[in-house]
């Protein structure tokens, strides 16, 4: 009798559930995608306000789903709505503390406030504990102090050789990761030239260059850096190239500029009675760079290779 009651009534009732509750969900997701289909195409459009709607409505009907949540927080963050971004993003990270996406979200707001650097750091330090090695991490502390040690705003010699050293460290821990990232390489430079450390921003521009070799900002560094070191004709070279490249890459105002700064520095130098002269026409390469191949320059296009280059 009870097998005739299970077969005639509960496992009928039971399939009919399960058959219910799965196209409710099918019916859900078959929504979700069209609102986030549509949402795209608001988006497309610029229509922020639209987008926002849309994901709005999206994260109300599915709150289990991270990445929908962190999409809203963005669109927030895109129509200038920073305090429902912040909100949003904090919410995510209450449910899920481990979501990535979340947590650089939030950072990338914070930053954008210089008055709460800071938070943005003590953020990135978080994710750091469940993500020690991960490099974009490291680059992006490392980042927020260098931007900090960069600014004009802050005067105090001692302040910004403390923010370079701690952009450095975090820079130096990415590159033991994986020391063929530009990015780091390069800022790991600006960070010992804003200390006026030559010699390092010398070899660290031209790690740089090593992996993107025309590079005009890492190339006019690397030449200011080493006319800094008195080693002129080394660096004018790195300089010429620098406009050069902007020129082949037909951003002619922009090389025109480098073009009369490179002038201005050579005139300078040529003309200071404070500076030895023994090294100017001298094809010597400066002793201290651990990778002096970095030097020879890309040639340009009906350019001739320096005879010192040939060597």
């Amino acid at each position: 009798m009870f097998r005739n009651i299970l077969t005639s009534f509960i496992l009928p009732g039971i399939i009919v559930g399960v058959l219910a509750f799965n196209y409710q969900r099918l019916l859900d997701y078959a929504q979700t995608v069209m609102l986030k289909n549509e949402a795209q195409q608001a988006i497309r459009a610029g229509h922020w306000d639209k987008a926002v709607t849309l994901y709005e409505q999206a994260w109300k009907a599915h709150p289990q789903v991270p990445d929908i949540g962190v999409k809203l927080a963005w669109l927030y963050q895109k129509n200038n709505q920073y305090k429902e971004a912040e909100g949003q993003y904090r919410h995510i990270l209450l449910r899920f503390p481990a979501n990535f996406t979340a947590r650089m979200g939030l950072i990338h707001l914070l930053k954008t406030q210089p008055e709460r650097i800071n938070e943005a750091i003590d953020q990135a330090k978080l994710a750091l504990l469940r993500n020690k090695d991960n490099t974009v991490l490291l680059n992006e502390i490392g980042d927020i102090y260098n931007d900090r040690a960069q600014m004009p705003e802050e005067s105090r010699e001692s302040v910004r050789e403390w923010l370079a050293r701690q952009a450095i460290y975090y820079y130096q821990h990415s590159l033991e990761k994986n020391p063929k990232q530009f990015e780091p390489t390069f800022h790991l430079g600006v960070a010992y030239h804003g200390m006026k450390n030559w010699e390092a921003a010398s070899n660290a521009y031209c790690d740089a260059l090593l992996i993107k070799p025309d590079h005009y900002q890492a190339r006019y560094n690397l030449g200011m850096a080493l006319s800094m070191l008195n080693f002129p004709d080394a660096g004018f070279r790195q300089l010429d190239r620098a406009s050069a490249i902007l020129a082949e890459e037909g951003r002619m105002d922009m090389a025109m500029k480098v073009a009369m700064n490179v002038q201005t520095v050579k005139n300078s130098m040529y003309e200071s009675h404070d500076k030895p002269k023994s090294r100017i026409g001298s094809p010597e390469t400066p002793p201290f760079l651990k990778h002096p191949s970095c030097l020879k320059t890309p040639i340009a296009k009906g350019e001739e290779m320096p005879e010192e280059e040939k060597k």
